[in-house]
């Protein structure tokens, strides 16, 4: 009777656990409103992404901060009458509060592709369109034109939010299997980590994994889950970004058609801004970690992209910079680079903007 009894319930609860997992409103809800240091809080993740995902954190050579603050200040004679406009990711998002960093820059507005993007331009000013996108984000946003939805005037028409979607995406809203029930919703990949996020990633279970995760490490020199030790020891990776057979590695095969197919949507979105009264529109892709870090085997997308003859739009290269200087620019435990990789780009931007 009690195993009875016990069968239904675990029954009932996988039911129910499976059923939040796959709801939009119950996700959004959860993750709202379970940050904090409660023991039922979300697992932080303060010393770096990986490390946060891998379960590293007593691993103190991993240990890694982003640089949000810190970038020089210009000292320039450049007449204040740009307004630069950058469409970034994660890269850029902190440099909303540092338009004194950029060259004859009279207005900063960083356009993250978490939120609502819009602008007006305003004419009597050098208004400039800046591109920044990550390397593992470059074949599957711009495999389309949906830049041209996500980022308009503000006088204009609505957005209609896409955003970065993709096979590198850990996006807990995509899970649903309802209302419509289909049965291919049934498979959907996205359920798993939210199986996983409602059933562990608890602030009290945190100490087990970074248990299991320090044997792993010191025992076969392995990090858990999503993340990878690079060959040489010193960095971590997102598993993504090095694996031969996912398509936002950096030694996944390019074909010539996939180039030109990029490099035709690139210039679409090129001359759409260009029409719409940007002075200039610009592309800038940061490289991978992996790719500058542990080159030997890649595939050259980036380069194969920026020194294609069809390419209109102009490019702030940062990978040849990189790639050149042979410097630390990448947090060890982190996927973003480090003060010494953002200033550098930043300086890239100024040089750019006011040739």
């Amino acid at each position: 009777m009690i195993k009875k009894i016990l069968s239904y319930f675990l029954i009932a609860f996988g039911l129910l656990v499976l059923g939040i997992s796959t709801s939009k409103e119950a996700m959004r809800y959860i993750i709202t409103n379970r940050n904090g240091n409660q023991w039922w809080s979300i697992c932080q993740w303060n010393k770096g992404d990986l490390v946060g995902m891998a379960h590293l954190d007593i691993i103190n050579k991993f240990e890694s901060q982003e640089a949000s603050s810190g970038f020089k200040r210009v000292n320039d004679s450049f007449p204040k009458n740009t307004n630069l406009y950058i469409f970034g990711d994660s890269y850029a998002r902190y440099l909303k509060d540092f338009p004194w960093a950029f060259s004859g820059v009279n207005y900063l507005k960083v356009l993250d592709k978490t939120y609502a993007c819009n602008y007006h331009l305003d004419s009597s000013k050098r208004n400039i369109l800046l591109i920044e996108i990550t390397e593992r984000h470059i074949r599957y946003y711009f495999s389309d034109t949906r830049m041209l939805e996500e980022i308009y005037d503000s006088i204009g028409k609505k957005r209609n939010l896409t955003g970065v979607v993709g096979p590198h995406t850990k996006n807990y809203f995509e899970a649903s299997i309802l209302p419509d029930l289909k049965l291919e919703d049934f498979f959907n990949k996205n359920i798993n980590p939210n199986l996983q996020h409602n059933l562990f990633n608890y602030q009290f279970l945190k100490p087990f994994f970074q248990v299991k995760a320090a044997i792993n490490y010191y025992l076969f020199s392995r990090a858990d889950g999503d993340v990878v030790v690079s060959n040489d020891g010193n960095f971590l990776f997102l598993k993504e970004t090095v694996d031969r057979y996912n398509i936002v590695s950096s030694y996944y095969p390019v074909t010539n058609d996939e180039i030109n197919n990029l490099t035709n949507n690139i210039n679409i979105i090129y001359n759409f801004y260009k029409k719409g009264g940007f002075d200039e529109v610009y592309l800038s892709i940061i490289p991978n970690p992996a790719t500058i870090v542990q080159h030997e085997g890649y595939n050259n997308l980036i380069p194969l992209i920026q020194n294609n003859p069809a390419l209109k739009m102009k490019i702030i290269d940062i990978y040849s910079v990189f790639r050149n200087t042979h410097g630390d620019y990448y947090l060890p435990g982190d996927t973003h680079w480090n003060l010494m990789g953002k200033q550098l780009w930043i300086d890239l931007v100024n040089k750019s903007i006011t040739e």
